[in-house]
């Protein structure tokens, strides 16, 4: 993997440009896509990639096209800017696609595409492999170089840049050559397209392609470089002293040595400014190089050649044409030493600059001193007169040759006043400045030798209570010397043979309960044992006690000289039924059995759990801690201060029949009982801390851990190193019984936890915890687009590897799924892998006997042989769901999701891996769960991208059950399930937003949204965009609100900025768009009274006139019909009609009275005159119009209804107007003008049916038409 650079240029500059670069390929068109906006480095997800998305990259970056890509790994923490990208391939760059804005799509996948384009780019140098002229070639042809704009220094002045192509090229390090020799043939002459670079906007870069910008120029300066690999070559001079002629060498690691390949040589010659290629000649050891210009030095005085007095102006001849050297940079001592050992002219005695006019062949002339000829020095060559420059300075140089010194003016040689021959002269030398040194020099010059030589780092007792001890010897219980305790003081049995025998020995081992004496004998009395026991005893046979025997007296002289001692034929043992905690046991003669409580003491537990070598702690005796069922055999254990071990005690044994203490047995909990485990099967070094006491595993509080002493110890008593971090308990919180609540241990956490004061609390009222250790590892599928198939990787501290297929079987694989809840295994392969993920150890489970042993118990600890990455399929999928598709309750295998320890994080995981974009954030979850049921809980890491993946288990739930609200990709409709946009009114109003496809809507809390957003939301809900002169129109009431949009500046779908996050008392957000349409609104004070009483009145006034013209008609009809009976009688209503002087017209009475005889209602009079009103329309303006009217059965008599506009439907007759007909000039009667058509609720009789005269029709006085009356 390359070097990564960073560059901090003088010239930085914050800048708004993108930038797109493929990063940790072999070559150039090869990696994955890293997007730098804003100065910052970030990602691109994989979410929609597809094969278009891969075309606009390749483009974007000058690769050509797409041809492949992978999965590759991805730090989990790294910014990732896009995601849910979707192209259509023809964009110019991947931001010119559809996504959602910078870093808004939640993506949690640990892999990224990497893809390889078309283009094979090559970055090299025009001139030398390792010095010259940047340039790129494509696809194996030459494409332009790459300008020296833009290349900028680090703070260092370090030209990091060249350093990375010249590492990149194989050529070592390197820096720009700003001097004016670095120029190549062909750099002004080549025609081609340049490329700008900018390494300071990316921050880091593994090639220099990854710095190109979209910019081209015609280059008036590329950028050259020497990188310290560049293969500089020279001549040595044979005889002739030609600088182009000679064995060749070339300059490795400061030092020139023989060329022996004859590659290149068709440019030797030209890189050494000595012509063109003439001959060569392959020796043993070296090529023998003949170029054809011939170059030698000279030095030059006066215009005469001066190069054998060794000094003059430096001159080179080539070709038999004299060119000054010019010496417009500094002029080095280096340089002059190059051109004194060319011509064997000693060292450099002095070196100078004159000014002059001349033309020049060499100027800026770099040697390091070691250089053949100075032709060979790094400098600026002009080969023709005609070409050369002016010189501003020539180099002149004094070489010792040129130098003698004589001692003048004294009566010997070794002696007198000094003279030096410079430059041609003898001249005296000033005292000034002399010193013991030159004196020293000139005298050895002259053989005269030297001027000078130099030296040279519980049992409550009375004062007359005896006990007897045995001091073991080497731990052994049942021998030893024999030892009295009395008060505070210790005595010695004496072992004189008159009172010390088999006896008492016996009686001793017997009160002891350690059987017989198997010997005795004594010892010689120490003066720290010259307390001897004043009494001796006189025991018999089968006396058992030694107390119980007779006294001797007198004691016998020799009483204080020796001490007794006895070895028994019995045994002691005391333990503890479970080796560090339990009842206590004591076994004597093969007899074993408990110990009283009552006459037990917290100091014997001590001492106990000393002995057994498991801790120096006790611990207190859990309620729920019970010893195994045990029948007590002794009352009681008695110590001396003498006593170290519980088997030197005085053991005191219960009578057969005493059962007194038969259910109290002594039981102790030792520190070294107690181990920890971190309770977890897919991870290492990571989990729930729990603590095995007395046999039970108990959970940890919180505040057990909160000392890094305590966890520190935990972490390296299970061979975990260091404690990491604490971290939450997850898991089912036992519902009843002890736990772990505090832990104190000593020392700086090197200690067993066995060394450590534990205290437990009987219930669960805290609190619980876990452990991460700094040797955590975590086992999970990847590179899948299941939860539970997948390449397994192992995480752990600023690692992720890859596990090979090595070793892996049956019991293997089902370990794994069972561990990553994802029940047995289905097959193992190697399918596909992560290809820039390194392979780590292999696991075997072969003899591992436990059946509970997790994976980590078969980790090898040895790298792997096979090669292969492992690609694990197991059985039981999750099936994860929404029920409502992008909306709703979160079921995993249709069981739902407690809401106690879920986040947003989880939810938006939830809404990616249904392919509905993020989540709305802090949406509430309301159903409440059911006591009795158990539901999943669940958590999740951050590399984790589906729920399937997440660690989870089944519990009741205290709290809600998790619903979440998708966003759901932005499409161009609207579709179900996702959140929609609309206003109160047609393009304007209150904001409205709905998160479950339109069913509810809510207000939106007032916020200071940007014009782009409000542009976006006009166009969303169908309209032009923002108006931004209309502010506010309504006046809206306030309220308590749920709703936030928050849309910044890197949001591009609108939908991304609802939030949950609610506002009290406040005026709903609002916005008005183009063709919003402001409605005239009524003043808002209006006087009601008045406008009541008017209408009032009005009504009134309408009412009385109906009557009266009711009555008016009524009697000048009755008038008419009297007055012209006989004349209606005999008249021809046929010839009435046909004159055309009258209008049929509707009966008056039915005018006036309904179908059934009956006046009609006031209400009835005033709905028809507001319709008749709309019959009085101007015809003009209607086209096609057609007009109803209905007709009684009567009008209808008289030549029927042939040849009329009329139509019968239901029994009732009606007249349609002609629609040709033109009304212009007919003016009816204001009656006539308003009749309408009118329905008769009674039957109509047929004009056969009318019994009677025929009526006929009268002209009036007032031209009305009345009904024709029987006189």
């Amino acid at each position: 993997m390359s070097t990564l650079l960073y560059f901090h240029t003088f010239s930085r500059h914050v800048t708004d440009q993108n930038r797109l670069i493929l990063r940790n390929g072999n070559h150039p068109c090869e990696g994955h896509v890293e997007i730098y906006h804003k100065n910052k480095r970030g990602y691109v997800g994989d979410k929609y990639w597809n094969e278009k998305t891969e075309e606009v990259v390749c483009r974007s970056t000058s690769c050509g096209e797409h041809k492949t890509s992978e999965n590759v790994f991805r730090p989990t923490n790294d910014l990732v800017w896009l995601n849910e990208v979707s192209c259509n391939g023809t964009e110019s760059h991947l931001w010119e696609c559809d996504y959602p804005g910078w870093n808004i799509s939640n993506y949690r996948k640990d892999t990224v595409k990497k893809i390889t384009c078309s283009n094979d780019i090559k970055i090299s140098l025009d001139g030398f492999k390792c010095a010259g002229a940047v340039q790129y070639t494509m696809n194996g042809q030459h494409s332009g170089y790459i300008c020296a704009n833009n290349w900028g220094k680090n703070k260092e002045g370090k030209d990091e840049a060249v350093a990375l192509l010249c590492k990149n090229l194989g050529c070592g390090t390197g820096t720009i050559a700003t001097e004016p020799f670095m120029v190549w043939k062909g750099f002004e002459s080549q025609s081609s397209q340049n490329k700008i670079i900018n390494c300071a906007d990316i921050g880091q870069v593994d090639n220099l392609w990854q710095c190109v910008t979209e910019k081209t120029a015609s280059c008036q300066s590329p950028v050259s470089v020497i990188c310290t690999g560049h293969e500089k070559l020279q001549l040595s001079k044979t005889k002739e002293k030609n600088a182009c002629s000679g064995n060749l060498e070339k300059k490795e690691n400061g030092k020139w040595s023989p060329v022996k390949s004859t590659d290149g040589r068709d440019v030797w010659c030209s890189h050494m400014h000595c012509g063109s290629y003439a001959s060569h000649t392959e020796l043993e050891n070296t090529i023998q190089l003949e170029c054809t210009d011939k170059v030698t030095l000279d030095l030059m005085d006066n215009n005469e050649s001066t190069a054998k007095k060794c000094y003059g102006a430096v001159h080179m001849k080539v070709n038999d044409t004299s060119h000054p050297v010019c010496a417009t940079k500094d002029w080095t001592m280096e340089n002059a030493n190059v051109v004194c050992n060319e011509l064997n002219c000693g060292h450099v005695v002095s070196i100078e600059k004159r000014a002059t006019s001349t033309k020049g062949i060499m100027d800026y002339v770099s040697c390091t001193g070691k250089e053949s000829s100075l032709w060979h020095c790094d400098a600026q060559h002009h080969q023709v007169s005609s070409s050369a420059f002016t010189c501003k300075d020539k180099a002149h140089v004094t070489c010792a040759g040129s130098v003698k010194v004589r001692l003048k003016d004294s009566p010997g040689p070794c002696a007198g006043r000094v003279e030096i021959l410079y430059r041609g002269q003898w001249k005296s030398v000033a005292e000034d400045g002399w010193t013991e040194t030159n004196s020293d020099v000139v005298c050895k010059e002259v053989g005269c030798g030297n001027k000078s030589i130099l030296k040279p780092e519980k049992f409550s007792q009375g004062s007359e209570h005896k006990v007897l001890f045995l001091e073991e010897v080497r731990g052994e219980s049942c021998s030893g010397t024999v030892g009295i305790e009395k008060g505070n003081k210790i005595y010695w049995l004496s072992g004189s043979t008159e009172t010390w025998n088999q006896e008492s020995a016996n009686a001793v081992c017997q009160q002891m309960l350690c059987g017989k004496a198997k010997s005795f004998g004594s010892t010689p009395s120490a003066d720290e044992m010259k307390d001897i026991w004043q009494e001796s005893y006189n025991c018999l046979p089968n006396s058992t006690s030694l107390f119980a025997c007779e006294k001797n007296t007198p004691q016998p002289p020799d009483h204080i000289n020796t001490t007794a001692t006895v070895k028994c034929t019995g045994r002691i043992e005391v333990n503890l039924t479970n080796k560090c905690w339990g009842n206590v046991n004591v076994c004597t003669d093969g007899i074993c059995g408990g110990v009283c409580a009552d006459a037990w003491t917290d100091e014997k537990s001590v001492m106990l759990c000393k002995n057994l070598e498991c801790g120096n702690r006790v611990l207190p005796k859990l309620s729920t801690t019970t010893g195994p069922s045990q029948e007590v055999i002794f009352k009681s254990l008695h110590t001396t201060n003498q006593t170290t071990q519980l088997t030197q005690c005085n053991f005191v044994k219960y009578d057969k029949n005493d059962k007194t203490c038969s259910r109290n047995p002594a039981f102790v909990i030792c520190s070294g009982s107690v181990k920890s485990r971190i309770k977890a099967t897919r991870d290492k070094c990571s989990g729930n801390v729990e603590v095995q006491y007395a046999n039970q595993w108990l959970p940890v509080c919180t505040d057990a851990l909160k000392d890094n002493n305590v966890d520190n110890t935990i972490c390296r008593e299970l061979n975990c190193d260091s404690v990491k971090k604490t971290i939450g308990y997850f898991g089912p919180v036992p519902a009843s019984g002890p736990v772990i609540s505090q832990i104190q241990c000593p020392g700086s956490g090197d200690e067993s936890l066995k060394n450590c004061t534990i205290t437990s609390a009987p219930t669960v009222s805290c609190t619980l915890a876990g452990l991460q250790c700094s040797s955590w590892k975590k086992m999970a599928l990847e590179n899948s687009e299941k939860s539970c198939s997948g390449n397994v990787v192992i995480r752990s501290e600023g690692e992720m590897n890859s596990v090979s297929l090595e070793g892996w079987k049956k019991t293997e694989g089902n370990k794994l799924c069972q561990s990553l809840d994802c029940g047995n295994m289905v097959s193992i392969s190697n399918k596909t892998y992560i290809s820039n993920l390194p392979l780590s150890s292999s696991f075997s489970c072969a003899g591992t006997q436990n059946p509970e042993s997790s994976i980590w118990d078969c980790e090898g600890q040895s790298s792997p042989s096979q090669k292969e990455h492992l690609y694990v399929e197991c059985q039981d999928e999750p099936n994860v769901i929404l029920s409502k598709g992008c909306h709703g309750e979160v079921r995993i295998n249709n069981i739902q999701v407690c809401a106690a320890g879920w986040n947003d994080d989880y939810s938006h995981l939830v809404c990616q891996e249904k392919d509905c974009s993020n989540a709305i954030a802090s949406m509430d979850s309301l159903e409440k769960a059911k006591p009795n049921k158990e539901y999943y809980h669940v958590s999740c890491e951050k590399h984790h991208y589906k729920l399937g993946q997440c660690r989870r288990f089944k519990a009741k739930c205290e709290t809600n059950l998790v619903s979440v609200y998708c966003v759901r990709k932005s499409d161009p409709l609207p579709l179900p399930h996702s959140v929609n946009f609309s206003t109160s009114e047609r393009c304007g109003g209150q904001i409205k937003v709905s998160y479950e496809g339109g069913r509810t809507w809510e207000d939106v809390c007032p916020t200071s949204l940007s014009t782009e957003f409000m542009d976006k939301l006009c166009k969303h809900i169908g309209c032009e965009g923002h108006n931004a002169k209309i502010s506010k129109t309504k006046t809206s009431q306030q309220a308590n609100l749920q709703t936030t949009l928050s849309f910044t500046e890197n949001c591009k779908d609108i939908k991304h900025s609802v939030k949950r996050t609610g506002c009290k008392n406040v005026l709903p957000a609002e916005i008005y768009c183009k063709g919003y349409v402001i409605k005239d609104e009524a003043p808002s004070k209006v006087k009601i009274l008045p406008i009541i009483l008017g209408v009032g009145s009005l009504l009134v006034l309408v009412i009385l006139l109906v009557v009266f013209a009711r009555l008016y008609i009524t009697r000048r009809a009755k008038k008419a019909m009297n007055a012209m009976t006989y004349s209606s009688r005999t008249s021809s209503r046929k010839d009435e009609f046909e004159s055309g002087e009258y209008e049929d017209v509707l009966n008056k009475e039915n005018e006036m009275e309904d179908g059934r005889g009956r006046f009609r209602s006031e209400s009835e009079m005033i709905m028809e005159s507001d319709a008749r009103s709309n019959t009085s329309l101007n015809y003009d303006d209607i086209d096609e119009a057609t007009e109803v009217q209905l007709l009684t059965s009567q009008a209808a008599t008289g030549g029927g209804t042939s040849g009329n506009n009329y139509m019968q439907k239901d029994g009732v007759t009606y007249e349609v107007n002609d629609p040709q007909e033109n009304y212009d000039d007919i003016e009816g009667p204001p009656e006539i003008s308003q009749t309408t058509a009118e329905v008769h609720d009674g039957t109509q009789p047929t004009p056969e049916s009318v019994t009677g005269p025929q009526l006929g029709l009268v002209q009036g006085d007032e031209d009305y038409l009345v009904p024709g009356q029987d006189g």
